[in-house]
């Protein structure tokens, strides 16, 4: 035998060899599969069967449970949290579909164990539907799917990648509390760069727990551009202690300045009494103290009533706390006010 032919009888001896190697490698196969499948059908029943099946047979591409009745979409709108994803289907089979949708994750082959979103609808043709809250600067493969009398098909695989989050540029600082009073502060802050793009909110939240956020009480205060704001605050409570944050929001998100904190003082005592915190009297001549103090101050806050109710109270220049009301037998129609003294003139 010459060396060209006896090189060629090698070569066919190889490829035989080869290809009794893949006929031994695909009888493996399926007799591993039958066997599975002899174990799994008294389980799963028919329809589980065929769901298994079609998730355990390797389809073309290496892409399980692939079917021709649906394709996937390419991904569109892509942002760094979110894009639009979908599919069209192409043939309904022999009986019309459940539920159409897709599912996507970080890893191949996604199935409806993954995330999924269902899009409702029926026949055929193209479908598709946003996603949000996805990571950015992260590959995501997406398939479309259909379920057909209980068993799941799916579309060609795709994927795509989330683009960088943009970075926001609005910046500002808290301004310290000012004005502070047992049931009220001033609050503020100071924006130092108006964002790109420019802010649409801006104000100061507060609470009596740290970071406080926008969650919990907010006072917007209105305004553009850079600079200084500030606005009061009322209905906190007395000795107790507040955060608070200035914030501005964006498109893009909330930003927060840093955090202060300050104390409401306790109320008034109401044993020293001053003019400035009395209210007129009511009912009885009892002067009652103004918000913060408690009922029961002495006349000699505001001066005596002289046993008049106190609804009608005054005080006139030449006599000293009269009363409007009822005063020696004159109706409160014919008092006029005080003349030289305190007489009641009738009309």
């Amino acid at each position: 035998m010459n060396e060209p032919q006896h090189h060629q009888k090698n070569k066919d001896h190889h490829k035989q060899t080869d290809m009794n190697q893949e006929d031994t490698n695909f009888i493996d196969r399926r007799e591993f599969l039958s066997k599975s499948a002899a174990k799994a059908l008294p389980f799963l029943g028919l329809a589980g069967f065929g769901a298994w099946m079609a998730g355990c047979i390797p389809r073309p591409g290496g892409d399980p449970g692939r079917s021709d009745k649906i394709t996937t979409a390419a991904a569109t709108n892509i942002t760094h949290s979110g894009a639009t994803l979908g599919g069209t289907i192409v043939d309904e089979a022999e009986q019309s579909y459940s539920e159409r949708g897709i599912c996507y994750n970080t890893e191949r082959y996604p199935s409806t164990n993954n995330t999924k979103i269902t899009v409702a609808g029926a026949g055929t043709g193209s479908f598709n539907t946003t996603v949000t809250g996805l990571t950015e600067k992260t590959t995501y493969y997406v398939r479309a799917y259909l379920i057909i009398d209980q068993d799941t098909v799916y579309g060609n695989e795709v994927n795509f990648t989330t683009a960088a989050a943009p970075v926001n540029t609005l910046a500002l600082t808290t301004s310290a509390a000012s004005a502070i009073s047992a049931t009220g502060a001033t609050l503020g802050g100071n924006i130092t760069n108006a964002g790109t793009p420019a802010y649409t909110e801006r104000g100061v939240a507060y609470a009596s727990t740290q970071n406080p956020t926008t969650n919990n009480t907010k006072r917007i205060i209105t305004g553009s551009g850079t600079g200084a704001f500030s606005a009061a605050v009322t209905g906190l409570t007395a000795n107790t202690q507040y955060y608070a944050r200035a914030y501005a929001i964006n498109t893009i998100s909330t930003v927060y300045g840093n955090q202060v904190n300050f104390s409401t003082p306790a109320a008034p005592a109401c044993s020293s009494c001053t003019k400035a915190c009395m209210q007129t009297c009511s009912n009885q001549c009892s002067n009652r103290c103004a918000s913060g103090c408690s009922a029961g101050c002495s006349s000699a806050c505001t001066g005596s009533c002289n046993g008049c109710s106190g609804t009608n109270y005054s005080t006139c220049s030449a006599c000293s706390n009269t009363c409007r009301g009822c005063f020696g037998g004159c109706s409160a129609a014919c008092y006029q006010s005080c003349f030289h003294a305190c007489v009641n003139l009738s009309s």
